[in-house]
C-alpha cells in the first residue's frame, strides 16, 4: 500500500470533528449543525466516527493480509486499543472522578468513600468496563445537572465494535477468507441487506441481533452499532478492490453530491454506504497531510478522553461563555491529552510491541494502524 497518504491527518481531523459535535450537545447548545440541516438525520460527530470505521477497516484488513501469524495481528490489535483505553479508565476513575465528587460534596466524603459510595461507584465503573463493552455509563452523581446528561464517557461505545471488527477480520484470516477477492462485497451485500431491513422494520433483526450478543457482538438491532459494522465492512471491500478503484475527484464529487441528493429525499441512510466511503478514503489518498504522521498519532488519545474532559468543563460552568469558548478550550484539552496519551501510553506499547515480534528498529517511530 502507497505510505504517501493523509490517513494520520484524516484520523485527527475525525476526532477533532467528535470534539465539535460533542461540544453542541455537552454544553447545552443543542444539535450540531448537519443534524439541524438535515433533520436529524446525520450528526457530524456519527459521520466522523463511521469515517474512523472505514479508515480502519481498510488499514486493518492490510494489517491481516500482511500479518504472518494470527497471533501477531490480534497482539498488535490488543497493543493498540487496550492500554490507551485502561490508563484513561484509571485517570476517570482516580483522578477526574473523585475530584468532582469531592468538589460537590466538600466535606462530606473522603477521597476512599468517593470511589466506593452508591450502587454506580467509581470502583463499579471500572471493573465493569474493564472489558472494553461499557455497561456502565454513569458514575453516581458526578456529572448531575450536566446539560448531556450522567455519563462519564459516552464516546466508548464504539471501542467493542471496533474489536469485535478485529476478532472476525481475525477469523476470516485465519479460515483463508481475504484469499477470496469476493469476500468482503459478499459481506458488505448482506450487511447492507440487513441494515436496509433493520431501518425498515428494526424487530426483524432482533433474532439475529441475540445470536450474535452470544458470540460477544452487541447492538446488531441499533441503526448507529449496525452502520459502525457496515463501515468497517465497506473499508474492507474498498482495499480488496483498491486495484481497481481510481480516486478521481470528479467521483468524489459525485459521491457527495448523492450524498447530499439523499438527504434532501430522506434516504441518508441507505446512501451513505455507497458514497461515504468513497469520499473517506479519496481524501485519506489526495490530501497532501502526509508529514504530520511524523508528529504521532494523537487521534485515539483525543477521542477517548474528550468526552470526560467536555464533561468537566460543563461541569464547571465554562458553557456559559458561549459556544466558542466551551469548543476551544475542549479542543485544547483533548489535543493535550491526546499528546501525552500518545507520547507516554501509546507510543512507547507499540514500540515494545513492535520488538516482541521483530528486531526493533530504536531510531524509527511505529507506523500506527488506526483506533476509533
Amino acid at each position: 500500500m502507497d505510505r504517501r497518504n493523509s490517513f494520520t491527518f484524516l484520523r485527527l481531523a475525525f476526532a477533532l470533528a467528535v470534539v465539535f459535535s460533542h461540544s453542541f450537545s455537552l454544553g447545552g447548545f443543542g444539535a450540531d449543525p448537519l443534524a439541524r440541516a438535515t433533520g436529524e438525520q446525520a450528526h457530524i460527530g456519527v459521520v466522523a466516527v463511521l469515517g474512523f470505521f472505514i479508515v480502519s477497516g481498510f488499514l486493518i484488513t492490510a494489517s491481516a493480509e500482511r500479518s504472518a501469524a494470527l497471533w501477531r495481528f490480534a497482539f498488535n490489535r490488543i497493543a493498540r486499543i487496550l492500554p490507551g483505553f485502561l490508563v484513561m479508565q484509571l485517570v476517570t476513575v482516580f483522578a477526574l472522578a473523585p475530584a468532582f465528587m469531592l468538589l460537590r460534596h466538600a466535606g462530606q466524603l473522603g477521597y476512599w468513600d468517593s470511589l466506593v459510595i452508591g450502587p454506580n461507584s467509581a470502583i463499579s465503573y471500572l471493573i465493569r468496563n474493564a472489558g472494553l463493552r461499557v455497561v456502565q455509563y454513569s458514575i453516581t452523581d458526578v456529572f448531575r445537572g450536566n446539560p448531556g446528561g450522567y455519563a462519564m464517557n459516552g464516546s466508548l461505545w464504539s471501542l467493542a465494535p471496533e474489536m469485535m471488527c478485529y476478532v472476525w477480520l481475525g477469523v476470516l484470516t485465519l479460515l483463508g477468507g481475504l484469499r477470496w477477492k469476493y469476500m468482503a462485497p459478499v459481506l458488505f451485500v448482506v450487511v447492507f441487506s440487513l441494515h436496509v431491513l433493520g431501518e425498515a422494520h428494526p424487530p426483524a433483526l432482533y433474532p439475529l441481533a441475540g445470536w450474535l450478543q452470544k458470540v460477544n457482538t452487541y447492538g446488531f438491532h441499533l441503526s448507529l452499532h449496525r452502520s459502525a459494522y457496515l463501515a468497517f465492512i465497506a473499508g474492507m471491500t474498498c482495499y480488496q478492490w483498491r486495484a481497481a478503484v481510481r480516486w478521481s475527484g470528479r467521483f468524489a464529487l459525485i459521491a457527495l453530491a448523492a450524498l447530499v441528493i439523499a438527504f434532501c429525499a430522506k434516504c441518508y441512510a441507505l446512501v451513505w454506504p455507497f458514497t461515504l466511503p468513497y469520499l473517506v478514503l479519496f481524501l485519506a489518498h489526495r490530501l497532501p497531510f502526509q508529514r504530520i504522521e511524523k508528529w504521532g498519532d494523537f487521534s485515539y488519545g483525543i477521542y477517548i478522553y474528550a468526552f470526560p474532559l467536555q464533561q468537566c468543563l460543563a461541569s464547571a460552568g465554562l458553557s456559559r461563555l458561549g459556544f466558542a469558548p466551551f469548543f476551544l478550550a475542549s479542543a485544547a484539552l483533548a489535543l493535550g491529552a491526546g499528546f501525552v496519551s500518545w507520547r507516554w501510553v501509546e507510543a512507547p506499547v507499540l514500540f515494545w510491541a513492535r520488538a516482541i515480534r521483530a528486531k526493533p528498529e530504536p531510531s524509527v517511530l511505529p507506523v500506527l494502524e488506526p483506533a476509533v
